[in-house]
């Protein structure tokens, strides 16, 4: 995005641009505080600069006028300025806006030239030539008045010779890091890749490719453009693939190389930090004579890919990388780990703050806008008046003074101190807008901040209407909270809805319906047929064709056996039959013969099983459905 004009406009106040290269004589006027074409430069000022007031770009290079007038730090007199009147101010033949917004076009991205430097990387190479510029910039009057403003000089401007085939980055000096500069590999500045010339004296290496012959070995290993022809083939060893100096140990830097820097020639890793030695010279930039090149606490192997094991700091936020790592746990590629507005350093150094907290006292208030504001980050409440600093800026109050700490600001009845307590905001009468005000949730335990409390699914204001305990999820204590019975037209407030000897959550769990008292209509109801073992959900348990509530109530028969008296009948064929499925010596084959000799069945002892069933269920038959 490009700089705010409000900025610009704030930087054009100061009278510091009387001394400006770029300005007219003197003391500039009197900012009008009107801008009709938009571009950060006040009316006023736009003829003390010769530019055209109606045209936003006056000289047409991309960047506004008044951007250009303070430069890309948006500070005049830090020699970032650029000639508004001028497309190239540098004649480098790339315009100004192209090398103040980058190439990306966007400022700040780290692909931005200097508009005032024509080699802003310092690497013998002309901006122009490196980007593929192959023809100056022309002046011309301006959209609107037409006022003149000039391009690139002539006399200045050098061409790339091959219009752009080859480029390099001009913010880069070394664009293929292979240890030499761009302006080394390419020795004439022409921006052509020379490569094998006759003689060796004018080859020129790839400054686009570290190894440009492809032999594993970087230009600058084997000399560079116009280096050694050690073989003497005519062709420098840069660019020769047949030519491989030693590298006894394979880590990509030669023996010699080795010799120089210290290093074992014969050992890939000398520091035996896990990186090959030529890998900390060419890609890491690390020392690999030991094994923390930067002295953080981390390893270097252990930084390579994740901090930079050539930079204490990774993200320049004032704490080495070890210490966020390992001591403070914060990120130490991120310069604000908890995204408070201060640096991880500043809170550790200077505040005192946690860094890994956006609100290190709990007051409601984040730690960067605390130092910002001037309340102490560290204490919850500066004036010590009772009503935390967050509390007191949210209701406008001072949170300097303890005078107003008590004021009531949304008349809810709780006073600011008493919100800051809770959490709640003192400038709403119902926080969680759950249509109580928060004075009285705090009154009846609820917490203002939560329409639900007790997080059953019913708000506290339905449950104190209803009658259920808002802080209570269960309130009747059943097993099912207020939220589930109330959804499932059962009763919060009773615990067993259908009165049947079951709680509502025991039904749920054992699949009976709470809201019916017999679920298999078998005659008896759910919480007896649980009490005998009997299965609720099955109307003949034992499945010897007669029901649990006949076999009980009517035939004093076992409902979880099929022959209750064991006489190889069931009981329902004896019943069908009428003969006594209590009695093993009377059966549907006895019972004509009984019949015909005038015998009384019964007189034996299997009866008595039934008698006691017949006690113990003599209670529940009260109960019964029918």
């Amino acid at each position: 995005m490009r700089p705010s004009m409000l900025f610009v406009l704030a930087a054009l106040a100061s009278p510091a641009l009387a001394n400006t290269a770029d300005t007219g004589a003197g003391v500039p006027p009197t900012a009008l505080g009107i801008d009709t074409d938009n571009d950060g430069l006040d009316d006023a000022l736009e003829p003390w600069y010769g530019t055209d007031l109606l045209d936003f770009d006056s000289d047409g290079d991309g960047a506004p006028d008044g951007l250009e007038v303070v430069g890309p730090d948006l500070t005049p007199c830090t020699g970032d300025e650029s000639n508004p009147m001028d497309a190239d101010t540098d004649d480098d033949g790339v315009s100004d806006g192209a090398e103040i917004y980058g190439f990306d076009g966007v400022p700040f991205t780290g692909d931005e030239i200097d508009p005032n430097n024509t080699d802003t990387d310092g690497d013998g190479l002309l901006d122009g030539v490196e980007v593929g510029v192959s023809a100056p910039l022309p002046g011309g009057v301006t959209g609107s008045q037409g006022l003149p403003f000039v391009g690139t000089e002539l006399s200045l401007f050098v061409p790339d010779g091959d219009a752009g085939t080859t480029r390099t980055l001009a913010y880069n000096a070394d664009t293929d890091f292979d240890g030499l500069l761009d302006g080394q590999e390419d020795a004439n500045g022409d921006g052509v890749v020379g490569g094998d010339q006759p003689g060796t004296a004018n080859d020129e290496t790839d400054p686009n490719i570290n190894d440009s012959d492809g032999d594993g070995f970087r230009d600058r290993t084997e000399g560079g453009s116009g280096g050694p022809d050690s073989n003497g083939n005519g062709t420098i060893d840069a660019l020769d693939p047949t030519y491989q100096p030693a590298d006894s140990d394979g880590d990509g830097l030669t023996d010699e190389e080795e010799g120089v820097l210290g290093t074992n020639s014969l050992d890939v890793d000398t520091d035996g930090d896990g990186l090959d030695d030529g890998a900390e010279v060419w890609f890491w930039g690390t020392d690999p004579l030991d094994v923390d090149t930067d002295g953080d606490g981390l390893d270097d192997n252990f930084e390579a890919g994740f901090t930079d094991p050539a930079n204490a700091d990774t993200d320049g936020d004032g704490l080495d990388d070890g210490t966020e790592f390992n001591v403070l746990q914060t990120n130490p590629l991120a310069e604000d780990t908890d995204g408070d507005g201060l640096l991880d350093g500043e809170e550790v150094n200077v505040y005192g703050t946690d860094p890994r907290d956006r609100d290190s006292d709990d007051d409601w208030l984040e730690d960067g806008p605390e130092v910002a504001y001037g309340t102490d980050p560290n204490l919850q409440d500066t004036d010590g008046g009772g009503a935390y600093d967050g509390t007191e800026f949210l209701a406008g109050t001072d949170p300097f003074s303890p005078a107003d700490d008590h004021d009531d600001t949304d008349g809810d009845g709780l006073d600011n101190a008493e919100e800051s307590v809770f959490g709640s905001d003192p400038t709403l009468l119902d926080t969680d807008d759950c249509g109580i005000a928060d004075g009285d949730e705090v009154d009846q335990g609820t917490d203002p901040t939560l329409q639900d409390t007790d997080g059953d699914g019913v708000s506290d204001f339905f449950e104190i209407e209803y009658g259920t305990d808002p802080t209570l999820s269960d309130t009747d204590g059943d097993g099912l909270g207020d939220g589930v019975e109330v959804a499932q037209g059962l009763d919060p407030l009773d615990p067993d809805t259908d009165d049947d000897g079951l709680l509502d959550g025991d039904e749920y769990a054992r699949g009976t319906d709470p809201k019916v008292r017999d679920t298999d209509g078998d005659g008896l109801i759910d919480g007896d047929e649980v009490a005998l073992g009997l299965d609720p959900l099955r109307a003949d348990t034992d499945g010897d064709g007669l029901s649990d509530g006949d076999e009980v109530n009517e035939h004093y028969t076992d409902p979880l056996s099929v022959d209750t008296d064991g006489d190889g009948f069931s009981d329902y064929d004896e019943v069908d039959a009428g003969s006594d499925p209590l009695d093993p010596s009377n059966t549907p084959e006895t019972l004509d013969e009984e019949q015909g000799c005038g015998c009384e069945s019964g007189s034996g002892t299997a009866a008595w099983p039934a008698l006691l069933m017949l006690s113990a269920l003599i209670r529940r038959r009260s109960r019964n459905l029918g």
